[in-house]
């Protein structure tokens, strides 16, 4: 049953400028019309098993028996947001593709070290999908994904490709090697928040790197942290936030992992809330918004310190 619907100033800790927070993505304890910006990846579909110390989490999102499944559990997330989104609000969504029947990680995404020895088989991952799709296709599910907000009353603004600039290596040999992602902007409507006044124009190719978080020995131990987890650049959400969100906005993330939105957000001068299903998530969040450091140089590096080295030469540049 849905927990009762909470105004979010109820999540204020320490500073009062950011909160973390555990509830599933679908079902979030937050006041109807209250949040100006989500920025958010969610897990992407059978890539990964996520777990706690308990074990697997159940009915995560991402371990459907089928894509069809994973994009209906995305639009359940989708419908939850507009709930809580201000009519001037916008969602910026991070998915990855796959291709049909093949693996994902071979990681379990959350072992803790107390329990580094437990692991998931992942015997679905290498099934051929039963979606009517070829073995090896690409599935193309961010736009499927896509189309199917709009079909559900989104208005799509913009598609960004984040460019990785340094991609997993691709053991395939006879189809390119592939090394982006994709970012889209959605709105409740066409009149929405926006700050683009004295900001250099953003094109719709982002090359950025992806930010590994290496982690010692002795905070694994001492936060009980994760031993494997992924973080998108906090470039992503250092460039939408202040674009998308007034000074003192609610930022969310309903999937927020490590917490590199909401500790970007309350750099920036907003109120970022970090949820996710996960224990060992959610004190992997709290270690690095309130105790880290991991953020405080996101509000002084400059748009030129952001684009330095950033193409190798000017042919490169899209």
């Amino acid at each position: 049953m849905r927990k009762p619907f909470l105004h979010w100033t109820t999540f204020e800790k320490d500073d009062h400028k950011s909160a973390v927070i555990r509830h599933d993505a679908r079902a979030l304890p937050i006041a109807n019309i209250t949040v100006d910006l989500i920025v958010t990846s969610p897990p992407y579909w059978n890539h990964r098993y996520y777990q706690d110390e308990s074990g697997k989490l159940e009915e995560q999102i991402g371990d459907e028996e089928n894509s069809t499944a994973y994009l209906a559990a995305l639009t359940e997330c989708m419908n939850e947001w507009k709930r809580i989104l201000k009519p001037t609000g916008s969602i910026w969504i991070v998915l990855g593709d796959k291709y049909a029947g093949t693996g994902g990680s071979n990681q379990s995404g959350l072992t803790t070290t107390k329990q580094s020895e437990l692991k998931f088989d992942a015997p679905k991952r290498y099934k051929p999908p039963e979606d009517g799709i070829k073995h090896r296709s690409l599935m193309g599910l961010p736009w499927r994904f896509a189309n199917q907000q709009v079909d559900n009353g989104w208005l799509l603004r913009a598609e960004v490709i984040w460019a990785k600039r340094n991609p997993l290596p691709d053991p395939n040999k006879d189809r390119v090697w592939r090394a982006h992602e994709h970012i889209f902007h959605f709105t409740k409507q066409d009149s929405y928040y926006y700050d683009l006044q004295d900001r250099m124009v953003l094109k719709s190719v982002w090359p950025l790197v992806t930010e590994p978080l290496t982690l010692t020995d002795e905070q694994r131990a001492h936060y009980e942290l994760p031993d494997h987890f992924a973080a998108f650049p906090s470039e992503i959400p250092r460039r939408i936030i202040p674009r998308w969100s007034p000074p003192g906005g609610v930022v969310l993330d309903p999937f927020g992992g490590s917490g590199t939105t909401a500790g970007v957000a309350r750099v920036l001068g907003r109120y970022g809330i970090s949820n996710d299903l996960s224990p060992a998530y959610n004190r992997l969040a709290e270690w690095r918004i309130w105790k880290s450091g991991h953020f405080k140089n996101v509000e002084d590096r400059s748009w030129a310190d952001q684009q330095e080295g950033l193409f190798e030469n000017e042919d490169a540049r899209y």
